[in-house]
């Protein structure tokens, strides 16, 4: 017991106790928010000054909880639920901004490390799931990680930055790892608009590698590696007829000129896509009748489908975050959603300034990845509007800004590998 305690009084504080929220997150799942509450004031960093990129996130933040709950509250009754939603958007960075402060005690290399370990845990358990218990949908493994957030898209990105695997051995695993998040993402959870935000992520990613300041023949090489690795994954799925299937008639749903109407019978495989199209034309043509301020985030669903017999199926959401925004908010709740899912990559090109080129360049490049995932989650799919992914996602994006801060503050001396070229060096 005296060990136990001297082990915890060793750990370090502030930033690190939020990297142990972000690697628990998918293995808790919804009680990972209470230990969140409980672990992080007690693990706080107690001198330095505050992050100035978790400070600007939490002005954003709260002007867009500000205004939708006002929004809500215009809207008349109900307003406590999209009020309680977008609580975790302001308390999670407003804890993180006292907690973990400059210089970060933060060790990439770990992160790294626990990523890695994280993506090979969710395919061992979404696959145990899927084969061992027959379960259909193993992405609601746990409070629904997979889905309502891009937790894993990021970190799969991550993967394949050079300067943040403390070794050789461990880019290799951070490859393996992209590869099973890739499949559990595309096949297991078999979340298509997903994975096509994935393979996006991809080409950003080889975009970025070609105008990396590294040397023409490690570019190249990353190249490769990285379109090996996605080519894997890619014949994964296709050469599996069962998830294969799902997407050719996806495709078909999608080449169809109009979307089928929810009274006409429709195959059980194509149903949900022929659903999604109903929900986006229905709700762009709700959103027209009040396209500024919106019908009130509380009527985001029921005001497009208002009674039972219009629509199969009661949701939270249209399945595209910007619609939904649009419908409940107007054009003011979708441009806040924009600006908020937008801050990495603002924070990775506005404050590069006066840093080595490669480490600048990996700023840009973690923000810009960062916001392509949340953006195209929220295209296909919801970020806010549900307590988890509310939660989920502002960890997410607060994780990244940390690495970008943990990056920025330990800028190497020129010509040097990166912030982890030594391996195990603590932030």
């Amino acid at each position: 017991m005296i060990r136990f305690f001297a082990f915890f009084r060793s750990l370090p504080r502030g930033a690190s106790s939020i990297s142990m929220q972000w690697l628990l997150l998918p293995v808790l799942g919804k009680f990972s928010p209470f230990l969140f509450l409980l672990q992080t004031p007690l693990l706080r960093s107690k001198g330095g000054k505050p992050l100035p990129e978790i400070a600007v996130f939490l002005a954003v933040a709260a002007v867009y909880t500000i205004y939708m709950g006002v929004r809500a509250l215009a809207a008349g009754a109900e307003a406590e639920e999209p009020i309680a939603e977008n609580l975790p958007l302001i308390i999670v960075p407003a804890l993180v901004l006292w907690c973990a402060r400059a210089p970060l005690r933060l060790d990439l290399g770990w992160v790294f490390r626990g990523t890695v370990g994280l993506l090979i845990a969710i395919f061992c358990l979404a696959s145990y799931e899927k084969w061992a218990l027959n379960v259909l949908r193993p992405e609601l493994l746990l409070g629904n990680p997979l889905n309502l957030a891009p937790l894993l898209l990021v970190p799969c990105m991550l993967m394949t930055i050079r300067d943040l695997a403390p070794c050789e051995r461990w880019r290799w695993a951070g490859l393996i790892g992209f590869c099973l998040g890739g499949y559990v993402i595309g096949g297991l959870a078999q979340s298509r608009g997903v994975f096509l935000v994935f393979a996006g992520l991809v080409v950003i990613r080889l975009a970025f590698e070609v105008w990396s300041p590294a040397p023409i023949r490690e570019r190249v090489k990353t190249c490769t590696v990285i379109i090996a690795a996605m080519g894997l994954v890619v014949a994964s799925l296709a050469f599996n007829p069962s998830v294969s299937t799902r997407y050719v008639v996806a495709a078909q749903s999608l080449s169809q000129s109009s979307a089928p109407s929810s009274s006409e019978p429709a195959p059980v495989k194509g149903w949900s896509t022929g659903l999604r199209i109903e929900m986006l034309v229905e709700g762009w043509r709700k959103f027209e009748e009040r396209p500024v301020l919106g019908h009130g985030p509380q009527h985001r669903f029921t005001s497009v489908f208002p009674r039972d017999s219009s629509f199969p199926l009661r949701a939270s959401h249209l399945h595209n975050d910007f619609l939904t925004h649009a419908v409940g908010g107007g054009l003011i709740g979708a441009l806040l959603l924009c600006i908020v899912l937008a801050m990495p990559a603002v924070t990775g090109f506005a404050r590069a300034a006066g840093l080595p080129r490669r480490m600048a360049h990996n700023r840009r490049q973690i923000g810009a990845l960062a916001s392509a995932a949340f953006f195209g989650v929220a295209a296909v799919n919801n970020v806010f509007f549900v307590s988890i992914s509310t939660y989920t996602t502002t960890l997410s994006l607060v994780m990244v800004l940390l690495i970008q801060a943990a990056l920025r503050e330990t800028a190497p001396a020129a010509g040097t590998a990166g912030p982890i070229a030594q391996r195990d060096r603590n932030l």
